[in-house]
Order: structure tokens, then C-alpha cells, then sequence
């Protein structure tokens, strides 16, 4: 993939039960080309099956980007693993 014009840097907490997917449809929608742009999911150790599911929607988007914690750093601390990542 080439580099991307810009990055979309989502912290992501148990993203099944809090509107994740209706985020991602939201993005994957437009009618940007999807070289120009990422999207950097950071898991923050969900408890539920979120982990699973961004695999499989990476699978669907080579433009989307996963990053697992190892401990619960929460929002600011994915944030800004994100945005380093960037």
C-alpha cells in the first residue's frame, strides 16, 4: 500500500456493543479512494469478541490496521499509540 494522505486513529474498547462497525461502515462508505487514506484501530484489551471481528473486517480492508494492547492503557494512551503509529 502506498503511504496515505491521512490517518483515522480509533481507540476501541468492547467496539461490538459500543457502534464500531456503524464507525468503520461510516468511513469504508465514502467515496475517497481507500489508497488515500488508514484506519488504525487500537484495541485497548476488550472483553468481548471485538479482537476477532477486526481481523476479520482487516481481511475485507487492506487499508485497516490493528493494533492489540497487552495491558488497558484506555483512551488517551490508544490514542497516542495510534497516532505513533501513524
Amino acid at each position: 500500500m502506498e503511504t496515505p494522505f491521512f490517518s483515522i486513529v480509533i481507540p476501541v474498547y468492547n467496539g461490538i456493543s459500543n457502534g464500531l462497525s456503524t464507525c468503520l461502515d461510516s468511513i469504508w462508505g465514502q467515496s475517497l479512494d481507500k489508497s488515500a487514506y488508514e484506519v488504525i484501530c487500537v484495541d485497548d484489551c476488550s472483553s468481548d469478541n471485538t479482537r476477532q471481528w477486526l481481523k476479520e473486517e482487516k481481511e475485507k480492508h487492506p487499508n485497516l490496521h490493528v493494533i492489540e494492547n497487552e495491558a488497558n492503557i484506555r483512551q488517551g494512551g490508544s490514542r497516542n499509540k495510534g497516532v505513533k503509529a501513524a
